[in-house]
């Protein structure tokens, strides 16, 4: 049986281990009733006894004398008359003073009353608990993925090692660009720019196609294409504003570095599948996906310092140093497992070497992916595999590491 089929179930359950936990206020009463009939005896305020009214005269007549203003029996024009000063609203009362004490007793209870209790409070604060439907779906797709990717790496040659990296830049750079221009953006514009990355990166890669001489002068023919599309695009535009400009060099821009980011940067596997075979390429994996997962597992049980807790919360400094260590304890037997007897590439020291950029380096790249998905309010770059995002969200970190394999291969092999 091929060693690849052998790890299967351990890189199934390592991928699985990170998915395993005032009251209305009261009316005032007015100082008079709304109903006072004429001819009673009225207790003004302070308790004095006013005298009683003459009920054969209107009441607003005994107010006050007539001055020609107010109502009069021989035919004085009506007027309003002035309210006695039993009738008029009572000053507010002033405060009275609360002990200081009593004060501090009152808030303290209504602080307990009205704040939530703590449990509630980290219930709401605290992620929803994945369900034991979303763990299983999520092992099963990893369990699927790495059959997938055991079988073409145990069975295939280089040529199907090539395109399976090939369909992997064609996802990435259509999920990093729909997420950063948050599905907008012109398709022919957008594969115009990764066909000519294709051309000027990835074609030299394979020794078939680096073998043809016209091949750098058409993948700078092809980039000369897309620029000179793009400028005369803007120049189209109906109204070619400050806006419209940023918009469209904006959008660039974003083809530019999806292709930086993944196409370039994933070209070394296919440079190192063809030059130094597939045990270089198995190895690295399995050192990214063991430091992944023990820094979730160092991090959840012992994790107290954020790493970089405003682009990922979750990691720690804690889960980072522990990672670090088991994948430089776990290096050596793996390089011993990959490349069997060939003793040159399993020497201890390219294995702690390889191990070291993996455990320092290479979880910057989930760091990045973690800002870019941030910065548009992204939860994943896609949902291509069920359970784990996308692709980006699979080899972000196996992309920065692809790179210094291979160059460390040209130094030392």
């Amino acid at each position: 049986m091929p060693r690849t089929s052998l790890l299967l179930p351990v890189l199934a359950a390592a991928a699985a281990l990170p998915w395993i936990a005032a009251v209305p206020p009261s009316s005032r009463r007015r100082g008079v009733p709304s109903f006072v009939p004429r001819g009673t005896a009225l207790r003004a305020r302070g308790g004095s006894d006013l005298p009683e009214a003459d009920p054969a005269v209107p009441y607003f007549a005994e107010a006050a004398p007539d001055t020609g203003g107010g109502f009069s029996p021989d035919g004085g024009a009506p007027a309003a008359a002035p309210v006695p000063d039993f009738l008029e609203e009572p000053p507010p009362a002033a405060p009275v003073p609360v002990p200081v004490e009593e004060e501090a007793s009152a808030l303290a209870i209504a602080e307990e009353v009205l704040s939530p209790p703590a449990d509630a409070a980290d219930a709401a604060a605290a992620p929803p608990a994945r369900s034991k439907s979303d763990v299983l779906e999520r092992v099963l797709s990893a369990a699927a993925m790495l059959a997938g990717v055991g079988a073409v790496f145990g069975r295939g040659g280089t040529t199907a090692v090539t395109a399976l990296v090939l369909a992997a830049q064609a996802a990435m750079y259509r999920e990093a660009s729909s997420v950063c221009l948050r599905g907008g953006g012109s398709a022919a514009r957008k594969w115009s720019w990764f066909a000519a990355a294709q051309l000027l990166v990835v074609a030299p890669a394979v020794p078939e196609l680096a073998a043809w001489r016209g091949l750098p002068l058409a993948g700078h023919a092809a980039a000369s294409a897309c620029l000179v599309a793009f400028v005369l695009g803007m120049a189209a535009e109906a109204e070619l504003d400050a806006d419209a400009i940023g918009s469209r060099l904006g959008e660039a821009a974003v083809y530019v570095l999806a292709s930086l980011v993944t196409t370039f940067q994933s070209s070394y596997f296919i440079r190192t599948v063809h030059e130094y075979g597939k045990g270089w390429i198995i190895f690295p994996a399995l050192l990214v996906i063991v430091n992944d997962s023990m820094a979730y597992v160092f991090g959840r049980h012992m994790g107290r310092v954020a790493l970089i807790p405003r682009l990922s919360p979750k990691k720690t400094v804690e889960g980072f140093l522990g990672a670090a260590a088991y994948t430089a304890a776990l290096s050596v037997p793996l390089a011993r497992w990959a490349f069997g007897a060939n003793a040159a590439a399993a020497d201890p020291r390219h294995a702690l070497a390889v191990a070291a950029f993996v455990s320092v380096v290479s979880p910057f790249g989930g760091f990045l992916a973690s800002a870019v998905k941030r910065a548009h309010g992204a939860k994943d770059f896609g949902n291509s595999i069920p359970g784990h995002g996308g692709v980006v969200d699979r080899l972000d970190c196996q992309l920065v590491t692809a790179p210094f394999v291979y160059l460390y291969l040209k130094r030392f092999f």
